[in-house]
């Protein structure tokens, strides 16, 4: 049977039995092509799967890793291994991985015409592990490491938490003039130029953005690289691409937040943009420490369900740029982000009997800590890229990406940190500044329309408070994989 007509099917039978017949699937408008009578041949045309304007669409990835210092590959994190130099990067480790080069899904999209210009618009998705067959939850990764120092497995905050609408669940009107409002759970502003700039295109296995949430959309804390209960506009006006978000403030989300985003196409094959964000009261989830272990009986709360959290008030700037000469693409930008204690530290309380606060995906908080930023924490990001096709089928890309953040210990805490450095044999607290460096390269092949094959490899190295606590500050990882896309 050829390449992918197995997966097709199984797949593609059970959409038809859902609906009780083969489906007239909306396909090409390329009057040279044969008609489709069926859902076979839309696959193989590579014509979405559409009924009614609603559209099945997913993604499946999965991979193999090795990396000299690693950590025990998680079954739910999004990110299954640490492909970048991390504080639990021990001894070497190699394993199947889930979406090292893309988050696998599965979502609904639909669009259904009202009147005129104007359309009802719609989408809901969710995520998964494709080796584990679990749904993406880092915050349930991280209370599996509770306790436990260092962490025996991969695990970090994430905007995925097992929810069911982890990906999206937003809805609106579009209308070719006037523009698209949606309301629901959706992407950040930020999140979508942040990787609509970046040459790996998010990819958790090859990129400093696709594998840190933190700077890779979520403009300081990675759960809000998506925003739930938020309003977003978009519109092209004279050519120029605007955006606006607003999100309210909800008890699982901490404050209020908004994002606005500006684009333009000043000449041919060049694209800018840029991203603006701005959030009160962000939440960063971490794993309980074992000394807190204890202290969770009394409240009532199981260890699976209880992480800790730090708050904070954020603001964010992106600038993106990208060229398209053809079979060359050329990638480059910059972000800058700026941490403070929230304004409003009541909107989360630390845990008491009767008085439990949460973030997403129900996950309760124990301790929740509003002093870590008495001067303002400042990252940077600076990162390049080249993408070649070789051929209609081969192409090969190679990033580069260049962190750093300042020193952020004031008042009676304050410690200068080279005297620390120096009294602690070199090692740094996290509040002092450092930097990290990616780089990484990857080769991707087209086999057909649905499937294609990658390897690629990724060096980085941190040092300074990027590097606190670290057991190593260097790690190379080597991974390849299969994608299927529909």
């Amino acid at each position: 049977m050829r390449n992918g007509n197995i997966f097709k099917a199984l797949t593609i039978s059970g959409v038809v039995a859902s609906v009780g017949a083969a489906p007239a699937f909306a396909g090409s408008d390329d009057d040279t092509k044969p008609k489709c009578q069926d859902v076979v041949c839309h696959w193989d045309n590579g014509d979405p799967l559409t009924l009614a304007g609603i559209t099945l669409y997913g993604t499946v990835d999965a991979g193999y890793d090795y990396v000299p210092h690693g950590a025990g590959i998680s079954p739910t994190n999004n990110t299954s291994q640490t492909y970048i130099i991390s504080k639990n990067s021990g001894g070497p480790v190699s394993g199947w991985v889930g979406s090292p080069l893309e988050t696998s899904k599965l979502g609904l999209k639909g669009t259904e015409k009202l009147w005129a210009d104007t359309s009802f618009v719609f989408k809901v998705e969710t995520g998964f592990n494709p080796v584990s067959g679990r749904l993406v939850d880092g915050i349930g990764a991280l209370a599996a490491d509770n306790g436990l120092s260092p962490a025996p497995t991969t695990a970090s905050d994430s905007s995925r938490a097992g929810q069911i609408d982890e990906g999206a669940a937003w809805a609106g009107l579009s209308d070719k003039k006037l523009g698209t409002l949606t309301f629901g759970r959706q992407n950040a502003i930020f999140l979508d130029t942040m990787y609509g700039g970046d040459p790996m295109g998010g990819a958790g296995a090859f990129g400093l953005i696709g594998f840190s949430g933190t700077y890779g959309g979520g403009a300081g804390d990675t759960e809000d690289s998506r925003l739930d209960n938020s309003f977003r506009y978009a519109n092209v006006i004279n050519g120029i691409r605007v955006g606006a978000q607003y999100q309210t403030a909800t008890a699982t989300d901490g404050g209020q937040g908004f994002q606005f985003g500006l684009g333009a196409d000043p000449v041919k094959g060049l694209s800018i943009d840029a991203a603006y964000a701005n959030k009160t009261g962000g939440i960063s989830a971490a794993s309980l420490k074992s000394s807190e272990m204890g202290s969770l009986g009394p409240l009532g709360l199981a260890s699976d369900k209880t992480v800790d959290a730090t708050l904070s008030d954020n603001q964010a700037f992106a600038l993106t740029a990208k060229y398209d000469g053809g079979p060359l693409k050329l990638f480059g930008g910059y972000e800058y982000i700026t941490q403070g204690n929230s304004s409003n530290p009541e909107s989360i309380v630390t845990a008491t009997a009767g008085n439990i606060s949460q973030t997403i995906g129900g996950y309760n908080l124990l301790t929740v800590s509003n002093t870590t930023y008495d001067s303002n924490r400042i990252s940077q990001l600076v990162w390049a890229g080249v993408k070649y096709n070789f051929t209609n089928q081969l192409s090969g890309t190679t990033a580069y990406y260049h962190l750093w953040q300042n020193d952020y210990l004031t008042g009676a805490k304050s410690l200068d940190c080279a005297a620390n450095t120096k009294a602690n044999k070199g090692v740094t607290q996290s509040n002092c500044s450092g930097l990290e460096d990616v780089v990484s390269a990857l080769l991707d092949y087209q086999i057909d329309k649905h499937w294609d094959t990658y390897v690629g490899a990724e060096y980085s190295a941190a040092n300074g408070g990027l590097a606190s606590g670290f057991l190593n500050d260097t790690d190379t990882s080597v991974t390849g994989g299969l994608r299927l896309k529909f």
